[in-house]
């Protein structure tokens, strides 16, 4: 695929963004998303999702087909904005994930995802807080294990802490095997969020739109690469969105 093609690919994925602007808009959000008739896959679009779409179609058709993809994090805001669309608010899956979780009470919940003992912690402030947990596996299985557990255990969500690519894509698989209502989330680190092992940041420090400099210090060598040397290529990717295709649709057809 030439580079016009993926930029124009890349164009058309940040206009599919779900702009959600007001806090009433997403508690009518979670009020829908609980009352889904379908399969459906809820997806982030952050830096890293970003950089990785640009590279990889597979992983950028899977969040083209997300019933529904919501911005995550300052660098994709700046983006919209450069492109003449208005961003929103920020709904990244660590704040919206447990809201919903919260308002599901009574509906089954699937957890897939990170290391066993990790994935052990994070179940224990989910059932206290009444929340029904039916199956857990950990982020070590193969695509048709997690497909099985779907099976014997039916439930009406599924929380996917995987890490992306591969939870989209297991996402999508998830999605096309299911014959009834089930919300899917791509969770990236959620479940050790859940679990205690990584705080988050302090509220002044969200506030101020910087707890990935927080989470740099949390794991700086796992992330490192993806905010300091993605950040750089992130902000390359989209100066040539900029120049080459504009915006307000300009270069599009």
């Amino acid at each position: 695929m030439s580079t016009h093609s993926t930029l124009r690919e890349m164009r058309r994925l940040v206009e599919r963004v779900d702009v959600i602007e007001t806090r009433e808009q997403e508690d009518h959000l979670i009020e829908t998303l609980l009352a889904i008739k379908a399969p459906t896959i809820v997806s982030f679009l952050n830096q890293h999702a970003f950089n990785l779409a640009f590279v990889e179609p597979t992983f950028r058709v899977a969040l083209q087909h997300s019933g529904l993809l919501l911005r995550d994090g300052v660098g994709v805001e700046c983006c919209m904005m450069l492109l003449g669309q208005r961003p929103g608010r920020n709904l990244n899956g660590t704040d919206l994930i447990p809201r919903i979780l919260e308002a599901a009470k009574g509906k089954r919940v699937a957890l897939f995802g990170t290391s066993p003992e990790w994935l052990r912690q994070a179940q224990i402030p989910l059932k206290e807080r009444g929340i029904q947990v039916v199956m857990a596996l950990d982020g070590f299985q193969t695509h048709s294990d997690y497909l099985d557990a779907v099976r014997t255990s039916d439930p009406d969500i599924v929380v996917l802490g995987m890490g992306m690519p591969r939870q989209e894509l297991l996402a999508a698989e998830i999605a096309n095997a299911s014959d009834r209502a089930r919300l899917i989330f791509n969770g990236g680190a959620i479940l050790d969020f859940f679990a205690g092992r990584f705080p988050r940041a302090p509220q002044v420090i969200r506030a101020a739109r910087l707890e990935w400099m927080f989470r740099l210090g949390q794991e700086p060598r796992r992330l490192a690469r993806r905010y300091l040397l993605g950040g750089m290529k992130f902000a390359w990717r989209i100066y040539k969105l900029k120049r080459v295709l504009g915006s307000n649709n300009e270069g599009l057809v």
